[in-house]
């Protein structure tokens, strides 16, 4: 919707809208190829998570940094972390790491016990990146997402549109209208 002027061109407004930023010049395929739905996993994108990759293990003392300090607050460890266990959410099938630090190995091998059945039974992760575009245009998405990856890309269970997708504890987001060029029948000149 943002008006496109002499110095900001349509793929320019369409490269801001989707994130891609104007740094360098951006590709047709890499604006599609952002725009592929798909399921990021904590940690993938650096500042998601505040404590990714530190030690969620109990804190047996306070932390010199007083009562502020997030480890604290948390009272976790909030040391350097080296090991994971992941958690897959039942409702989603999102990823919830667990991080810990080497003197805290007796906790990650009990966490990773204690999900284990749990994560074979989660559904299969419900997207929380990309669908924009099947959202408010009309085309062949599966055909488009193909080009912009690879021709064996499969779409999500939940859909390609990024409306479709389920959102935890909400109501659906009502459908959106799609835009369409409807084009006039020619006009003929009769007596």
């Amino acid at each position: 919707m943002a008006p496109a002027d002499e110095d900001t061109g349509i793929w320019a407004t369409v490269r801001l809208a989707l994130g891609t930023g104007t740094s360098s010049p951006v590709s047709l395929r890499q604006l599609v190829r952002h725009d592929v739905p798909r399921y990021e996993p904590p940690g993938t994108r650096w500042g998601d998570d505040p404590l990714d990759r530190l030690c969620t293990g109990p804190r047996m003392r306070p932390h010199p940094g007083g009562a502020d300090d997030f480890r604290n607050r948390l009272n976790v460890c909030g040391a350097p972390a080296q090991e994971m266990a992941v958690e897959k959410l039942p409702g989603t099938g999102w990823h919830k790491n667990h991080w810990f630090c080497p003197r805290h190995c007796d906790h990650l091998s009990r966490v990773r016990e204690q999900v284990r059945e749990q994560n074979a039974f989660a559904p299969a992760p419900v997207p929380n990146r990309g669908g924009l575009m099947a959202s408010y245009f009309d085309t062949d998405f599966l055909k488009l997402y193909r080009w912009a990856t690879t021709p064996s890309w499969q779409p999500p269970a939940y859909g390609m549109r990024a409306d479709d997708w389920p959102i935890p504890g909400q109501e659906p987001v009502p459908q959106r209208a799609r835009l369409r060029l409807i084009t006039p029948p020619p006009h003929t000149d009769r007596p």
